[in-house]
């Protein structure tokens, strides 16, 4: 007889699909999407707009190491709990920016916040649930990202127009 109990690995997988696919978009595949409302708001150029992308992806680059590791031996919850926070009350603060600068220091933070609640806790805990498809459940995890992305284009995009 079989074994019939249920591996709550592929729930952690479908979880973390899901928190891809609402916080990932928000500072990458959408994030284009603001250009235009910026630049003319700012009177900025679109390479000035671009410096934003940057920080937020180049805060992940220099940080990685930083937060997997902490995230490795810290309070894993506590601090992704307040990654999230961070996060979200830094996206909100773009629409409050009064000028480029405190937009530059807002992409800063969001990029501390998409470091610490996306790719890295997703692939350390697929790496703790998963042995054998440990491949698969990542895979699987990580598009996420490019559904919740193209869901949330056509969302925001008539919103914004």
């Amino acid at each position: 007889m079989k074994n019939s109990k249920v591996f709550y690995g592929w729930w952690v997988v479908l979880g973390a699909a899901i928190v891809l696919a609402v916080m990932g978009p928000a500072s990458v595949a959408v994030a284009n999407l603001f250009q235009l409302p910026v630049t003319e708001e700012f009177g900025i150029s679109n390479s000035q707009f671009a410096i934003s992308n940057s920080l937020v992806l180049g805060v992940g680059i220099f940080l990685s190491p930083f937060i997997s590791k902490k995230l490795a031996t810290g309070n894993f919850r506590l601090i992704y709990s307040i990654a999230v926070i961070v996060y979200a009350l830094a996206y909100m603060g773009f629409g409050l920016a009064q000028n480029i600068y405190v937009f530059y220091l807002l992409s800063l933070l969001v990029g501390f916040g998409y470091t610490t609640t996306t790719i890295i806790p997703v692939s350390m805990l697929m790496n703790n649930w998963f042995v054998k498809k440990r491949g698969l459940a990542l895979s699987l995890a990580l598009s996420g990202l490019g559904i919740g992305g193209v869901v949330f284009s056509q969302i925001l995009t008539p919103l914004i127009n």
